[in-house]
C-alpha cells in the first residue's frame, strides 16, 4: 500500500515537472516534437532495463540500482549519517562491505543521485529510470530549442539530430550515468550557444552555466576538459570583435591564447589530464579496455606507446572508428546492427555535407561557431576509442558529441532535403 502511494505520488510529481518544462522551455517552431521525442525517451528507458534484464543481468545499470538500494537502506538506518554520506562519502561501518562504487567517484556520485530518487519512488527501479529518461531528454530539449532559435530558417534538423537518433536516444534514457550526464552536457552547449548570440551578458546564465559545469566535471570530466576551453575561447571571439569592435584577427589571437590558457589550467586540475600522465593513463584505459573484449568487438591500436607521435599516428584510424565504424556485417546482433545502419547513414551524410560544400551549395553563416564546434567533435572523436575501444562502450561515449555531430550533417545536406522535402509537401 505504502508502495503504491509512493509511486503514485512519483508520477504525478513527474507529470507535473514536465507540464511544467514544457510550458517554460516552449518554442511555437518545434512544440509538435516534445511528446513524441519526451515518449521516445521514456520507452527508451523501459527498453533499455528490460534488455539488461535478458542479456546483461550483470550490467552496470543493475550495479547501480544495487548500491543505491545500500544508500536508500541508509537513509532509513541513520538520515543524519545518510546526509552526511552524500556531502563527504563518509559510509557507515556496517554498510562498507555492501557497497560496490565507493572508490570509483563518478560512478558512486551517480548512485547517490539514484538514491534520492529511490526515496522518492520507494525504490522503483523503472520510475526511478523515468526521471532519469526526462532529465536527459529535457536537456536535449533544451539545445533542440537553442538551435532552432539561434538558426531558425532550418527547424527540422535539431529534432531529427538531438531527439530522434537511436543510440543516443537509447544511451541516454533509463539508469545509466550517460542519461544524467547527457542531460547536463546537452544543457551545457545550448547555454554556451546561447551566451554567444546574446548581446549582454548576465549574472544568472553565468551562474548556471557554472552549475552545469561541475556537474558535467563530476560525471565526464574529459567532456568538460575539451568543451570549456572551446567555449570560452569562442564567447572571447564574440564579445571582444562584436561588443568591443576588436579586429577579427586580434580577437581571434587573443582567444586562441585564451584556450591555450584554460587547456593548460585545466591539465592540473585532475591527475589523468595532467601532460605527465595523460598519454600513459589512456595507455592503461586502452589496455584495460582491450582486455575485457574479444579482437573483434574492439578498436585495434597495434604496439601503441604513451608518446605523442604513437598516438598522432592513430588520428585517422581513431576518428574513423568513432564517427563511422562499426561497418555493416562487422558486429553480430540486433544492437550492433543499430548502430551499424546508423554509422552507414552519417557516412552518407557526411559525403553529402562534403559534396555541397565543395559545390557552393551549402553556405556557412557561422563560420567561427561551425570551426569550435568541429574542434571539439574532432577532440572527443580522436580521444574516446583509446579510453573505450570496446564497440558497444564507444557507441556509447560518443553520444556526448553525437547529436552536434549529426546536426551539423544535417545542416550540410539542406541544399538537397529541403528540395527533397518540398517535393512531398
Amino acid at each position: 500500500m505504502i508502495a503504491a502511494l509512493f509511486e503514485f505520488l512519483s508520477l504525478v510529481l513527474l507529470s507535473l515537472l514536465l507540464y511544467y518544462s514544457r510550458k517554460r522551455l516552449s518554442s511555437p517552431r518545434i512544440d509538435k516534437w516534445f511528446l513524441p521525442g519526451l515518449g521516445l525517451h521514456l520507452i527508451s528507458g523501459l527498453a533499455l532495463g528490460l534488455v539488461y534484464t535478458w542479456y546483461y543481468p550483470s550490467g552496470d545499470t543493475w550495479r547501480f540500482h544495487q548500491e543505491a538500494q545500500v544508500l536508500y537502506q541508509i537513509a532509513l538506518y541513520s538520515p543524519l549519517e545518510y546526509a552526511e554520506l552524500l556531502f563527504t562519502d563518509k559510509i557507515p561501518l556496517i554498510f562498507e562491505e555492501f557497497l560496490q562504487f565507493p572508490h570509483e567517484p563518478r560512478s558512486f556520485l551517480f548512485a547517490k543521485v539514484l538514491s534520492l530518487l529511490h526515496l522518492l519512488t520507494y525504490q522503483n527501479y523503472w520510475l526511478s529510470g523515468l526521471f532519469l529518461s526526462s532529465f536527459s531528454f529535457l536537456g536535449l530539449w533544451y539545445l533542440c530549442k537553442v538551435l532552432v532559435e539561434a538558426f531558425p530558417s532550418n527547424t527540422w534538423a535539431a529534432p531529427l539530430a538531438c531527439l530522434l537518433i537511436p543510440s543516443t536516444v537509447f544511451w541516454s534514457s533509463g539508469v545509466l550515468k550517460d542519461s544524467l550526464a547527457l542531460g547536463a552536457i546537452a544543457a551545457l552547449i545550448g547555454l554556451s550557444i546561447r551566451l554567444y548570440f546574446l548581446p549582454k551578458l548576465q549574472w544568472r546564465h553565468l551562474v548556471v552555466y557554472c552549475v552545469l559545469a561541475v556537474c558535467v566535471w563530476k560525471l565526464k570530466y574529459y567532456v568538460l576538459a575539451t568543451l570549456l576551453p572551446l567555449s570560452t575561447g569562442l564567447l572571447v571571439i564574440r564579445y571582444l570583435h562584436l561588443r568591443w569592435a576588436l579586429s577579427f584577427t586580434k580577437a581571434l589571437l587573443i582567444s586562441a591564447a585564451v584556450v591555450l590558457v584554460a587547456v593548460v589550467g585545466i591539465s592540473f586540475s585532475h591527475y589523468n589530464l595532467h601532460y605527465q600522465h595523460i598519454l600513459e593513463v589512456m595507455v592503461l584505459n586502452y589496455e584495460d579496455g582491450i582486455a575485457q573484449s574479444a579482437e573483434e568487438h574492439a578498436v585495434i591500436f597495434a604496439d601503441l606507446e604513451p608518446s605523442l607521435t604513437s598516438f598522432l599516428s592513430y588520428l585517422p584510424q581513431a576518428l574513423m572508428a568513432t564517427l563511422y565504424r562499426p561497418f555493416l556485417g562487422e558486429i553480430s546482433g540486433v544492437l550492433p546492427l543499430i548502430i551499424s545502419a546508423e554509422n552507414l547513414l552519417v557516412a552518407l551524410l557526411s559525403l553529402g555535407a562534403v559534396l555541397g560544400f565543395v559545390s557552393r551549395k551549402t553556405s556557412i553563416k557561422q563560420p567561427v561557431l561551425l570551426f569550435f564546434a568541429l574542434m571539439w567533435i574532432i577532440s572527443l572523436a580522436f580521444l574516446l576509442p583509446f579510453a573505450a575501444p570496446n564497440w558497444g562502450t564507444l557507441s556509447r561515449y560518443r553520444i556526448v558529441f553525437y547529436p552536434i555531430w549529426v546536426y551539423l550533417l544535417l545542416l550540410g545536406n539542406a541544399w538537397w532535403l529541403d528540395r527533397f522535402a518540398q517535393s512531398k509537401t
